[in-house]
């Protein structure tokens, strides 16, 4: 009987019907402010800043005027950094990324719906190329799951819009751009047990990247993971 009824509890967590796909609803990046675009269910909008002067290393990032960011994660290097920021359920809106503290050169963004929001990411990791010598990739390994995603941000100085290539298997580049100072770019990557996002770019630079899992809204817990897709 207690055979049956587990048997019987598990179909019925399987016919439940999944949630809409989620999507990226928006991405991009120039000097700020910056215009983002961020909609859907179960939204986190993350941004990255950056600066080719490792001592501007304090930035607080805010979206339409009052919803402060989160850091998540910094790398300083020499003459370069960047950090990763996160916003969990902005307002569904059109509006500007701004720095109320520090002097970011480039901001990217990137907003994703369907995500997990009592614990939207983890696994966090970085890397620089340590001030000398100066390199031209980079590789990074990140813990995740099928159904998840890994999003991957590069901050490369002496480098214009196009400089850098997206080398992981199934990593799509979001953003590419630069001030021929400092290049900024963003990666989405789809989840498994381990993902490695790589860049590689033409000319030996100082370098700073950083990485991390999202966690797809509904997953965990012994119940069935929703899929981010990208």
């Amino acid at each position: 009987m207690k055979t049956a009824a587990l048997i019987l509890a598990c179909l019925l967590l399987w016919a439940q019907p999944a949630q809409a796909q989620p999507a990226i609803e928006g991405s991009g990046g120039s000097t700020i402010p910056l215009s983002a675009t961020c909609a859907g269910t179960n939204k986190v909008l993350y941004a990255w800043s950056t600066n080719d002067d490792a001592n501007d290393n304090n930035h607080v990032l805010v979206f339409n005027t009052t919803e402060t960011m989160t850091e998540v994660i910094e790398n300083i290097g020499a003459g370069r950094y960047i950090a990763m920021h996160r916003l969990v359920n902005p307002t569904s809106t059109t509006a500007n990324i701004t720095a109320s503290s520090g002097t970011p050169g480039i901001v990217a963004y990137i907003c994703l719906s369907g995500v997990d929001q009592g614990d939207p990411d983890d696994a966090a990791q970085s890397e620089n190329n340590g001030g000398a010598p100066a390199e031209t990739a980079s590789g990074l390994t990140v813990s995740s799951a099928v159904g998840d995603l890994v999003i991957s941000g590069l901050a490369a100085n002496n480098k214009n819009t196009g400089f850098a290539t997206a080398a992981g298997t199934g990593q799509t580049e979001r953003v590419d751009v630069g001030d021929t100072s400092l290049g900024v770019a963003v990666s989405t990557q789809t989840g498994a047990a381990s993902v490695v996002p790589n860049w590689t770019w033409t000319g030996a630079v100082s370098f700073g990247h950083v990485a991390m899992n999202v966690n797809a809204a509904g997953g965990g817990g012994g119940t069935r993971r929703r899929q981010v897709v990208d």
